[in-house]
């Protein structure tokens, strides 16, 4: 009896044992299925976005994007990076670092900080020359091999807002003592170099670039107002403000974003080709363990990605237009049931601010422009004009595309864009209570 129940068991034993087997053997077989079909319908989105002119590789970026030595600004950019890297760790460079906070303030530096912080940057002034040589450089690719997909690194970017501080730090000493030659000068090389990492075809050098421009045009509003009456200087203000650039496209960070997609699916498909994406073996365990799962939240954020693309290059670089369609799909994305829109809800919100952030300095830009031109007219004529010089152009508000609002004041005028609400909240600047609703105004004096 004893030997029967054994039997049994061990019967019962075999059974879950086969039944495992048949349960793993289909699902890897489901997995394989799977992912099989996710490879197909991405090379077929690969295939029509290829025909609506999308970068899609990584041997397609390096064409597009590569930039001739000569004209590369890579070399001595990296240079200036680790100059200063090396610069931080003196006496001088920490004495400085108690001081940068207060550059990134709106306030501004005090007298008695300047008094400071001029002795830290005589050490520093050797950066500083290489920061304004690579800005003189037309173009930037730091050749980066973007067939590493999703493992790719951007190890500059976290040196770039420090280099801009230091070239406006030197701004304000040289203002401070009156040499508002030099204090431009120093603007127009971070204007340009701010131009420069923007260039780089990723959403993050977009939204570095744009926060960058942003400071420099906080600190040159100050030398506007200080330099008013001269019309020679004004017109080296125009200049930094022009050397900002006018790029205000999204489809190059998008096609970016498209290509680490497509990457992440490949290395799921064949995770034993990993070399040839640069990927990591932790980065294949990670991507493998989530198969399926993984390759149809990929595809999907290809698939948007190619929607965004096509649908941004109709807009032609209009705000509005360009708020509209990241809306609309973000808004689809997020109202949606469909699981595979998983990674894609996370992603999405992210070209919302990106657009934001681009007609924010592109108003910046516009108003600035603008202002410069009043006040040279004035030099002029002896008053400012009634009315705007244009209504087209640099006259134009990005975000409502209607005239910029200009208005006189008892000493001078106020002339403002609406903001990314495109509401008018009568020129009044995003403060401390001042966070959704607010405009992008310029005021003399």
């Amino acid at each position: 009896m004893d030997n029967n129940f054994d039997q049994r068991k061990l019967r019962v034993f075999y059974s879950l044992v086969i039944a495992l087997v048949a349960i793993a053997a289909i699902t890897f077989l489901w997995s394989q299925s799977s992912v099989g079909r996710t490879s197909a319908l991405l090379k077929h989105e690969l295939e029509s976005a290829s025909r609506d002119g999308m970068a899609i590789s990584g041997a397609d970026f390096q064409r597009r994007y590569s930039v001739p030595e000569s004209s590369n600004a890579r070399k001595r950019i990296q240079q200036a990076f680790a100059e200063m890297k090396r610069w931080q760790k003196t006496p001088a460079g920490r004495a400085y670092a108690k001081l940068e906070r207060a550059l990134s303030s709106k306030a501004g530096l005090r007298p008695e900080d300047v008094s400071l912080l001029k002795p830290t940057l005589t050490s520093a002034q050797s950066v500083i020359s290489i920061l304004k040589s690579a800005s003189e450089k037309p173009k930037l690719d730091f050749e980066r091999d973007w067939s590493k997909g999703p493992e790719l690194q951007f190890p500059e970017y976290s040196d770039a807002r420090p280099s801009i501080t230091l070239l406006i730090a030197d701004s304000e000493v040289k203002a401070h003592d009156g040499d508002y030659t030099g204090a431009i000068e120093d603007l127009d090389a971070g204007a340009k170099l701010s131009r420069l990492i923007g260039t780089d075809p990723s959403l993050i050098a977009k939204l570095i670039g744009c926060t960058m421009r942003s400071q420099i045009s906080t600190r040159l509003e100050g030398i506007i107002r200080s330099v008013a009456s001269n019309s020679g200087l004004l017109t080296k203000c125009k200049k930094v403000v022009t050397d900002f650039g006018s790029d205000v496209s999204l489809q190059e960070p998008i096609e970016s974003e498209m290509l680490f997609g497509r990457s992440a699916v490949q290395l799921i498909a064949k995770p034993n080709n990993s070399a040839m994406f640069g990927a990591s073996n932790q980065s294949v365990l990670s991507m493998s363990r989530f198969g399926p799962a993984r390759a149809a939240y990929e595809l999907k954020y290809v698939q948007t990605m190619h929607e965004l693309y096509r649908e941004l290059g109709e807009q032609k670089g209009s705000i509005p237009g360009m708020t509209a369609v990241v809306k609309k799909i973000e808004a689809k994305v997020r109202q949606s049931s469909d699981w595979t829109y998983g990674l894609t809800k996370l992603l999405t919100p992210s070209f919302v601010g990106s657009v934001s952030a681009i007609g924010d300095f592109q108003a910046r830009q516009h108003v600035l422009l603008c202002a410069i031109d009043l006040l040279i007219k004035r030099n002029q004529t002896g008053s400012f004009p009634k009315l705007m010089l244009g209504t087209t152009g640099q006259w134009s508000d990005p975000f409502t595309e209607k005239p910029l609002i200009y208005k006189l004041t008892s000493k001078g005028f106020l002339i403002y864009s609406c903001g990314a609400d495109g509401e008018d909240d009568g020129g009044e600047p995003m403060g401390n209570t001042r966070f959704s609703h607010f405009d992008i105004p310029f005021k003399f004096p």
